[in-house]
């Protein structure tokens, strides 16, 4: 689940994009500074992961520290 994920309704005229994942195991991802390209491939990349084992190797280094 990508926390903070806008979806713009009938009464929203924007939305911000996530700035971390937080996936089902505790482990978080840091997106903050990511581009759009990698921001796209890293959400489609992630969008079933659960576990950080789910993610694939090129996205983790933006595994955040606690």
């Amino acid at each position: 689940m990508i926390r903070g994920v806008g979806v713009p309704s009938s009464k929203c005229t924007s939305w911000e994009r996530a700035n971390v994942l937080l996936l089902e195991d505790g482990t978080k991802y840091s997106l903050e500074g990511v581009d759009d390209d990698q921001y796209a491939e890293f959400s489609e990349s992630v969008a079933n992961a659960t576990v950080k084992e789910d993610v694939p190797e090129e996205f983790k280094q933006f595994e955040a520290e606690e």
